[in-house]
């Protein structure tokens, strides 16, 4: 079963979204971003269905060592990201710098609350993560994101 809790507005239109996928049954989180004409909504469901596309399972059964998997409840968070041009191109780049710095948040705070869950998404930085804009874009995502980690990992 698939529990999709949208939260934040947006997540049905396409354009540049960051977005935060929550597994309690195997305690894992994945953080992504997607740019795609499908949307945030659209994009997670790719992440659980059996297409190469399904990078949340990979990388859970990766993490968890594990070769089936029953996903259980999923919850699902997306946060549309601010207007400007860069975050909405065809190019990835800036997005993924916004990605990688929500990412290295997300860690930190699984680490510093003492959660159990893993964080199971990878991304690398780039030369963007240092851009004012790509830091201000994460710091508010990040922002709305916090709320749901604290519930979903309690």
């Amino acid at each position: 079963m698939i529990v999709a809790e949208v939260q934040f507005d947006n997540t049905l239109k396409s354009g540049g979204h960051i977005y935060l996928i929550s597994c309690s049954r195997h305690k894992v989180l994945y953080v992504g971003q997607t740019n795609q004409k499908v949307g945030a909504l659209g994009r997670l469901s790719q992440h659980v269905s059996e297409t190469s596309s399904n990078t949340f399972i990979k990388r859970t059964k990766q993490i968890r060592r594990i070769d089936e998997i029953n996903l259980g409840a999923v919850s699902f968070y997306a946060v549309r990201l601010p207007s400007e041009r860069m975050f909405h191109s065809q190019a990835r780049d800036y997005r993924e710098a916004v990605e990688h710095i929500v990412q290295t948040n997300v860690r930190n705070y699984i680490c510093r609350e003492k959660t159990g869950y893993l964080l199971v998404s990878l991304t690398d930085a780039n030369g963007y993560c240092r851009d004012e804009a790509v830091r201000a874009a994460a710091d508010s995502v990040f922002a709305k994101l916090e709320p749901a980690l604290a519930k979903k990992v309690d």
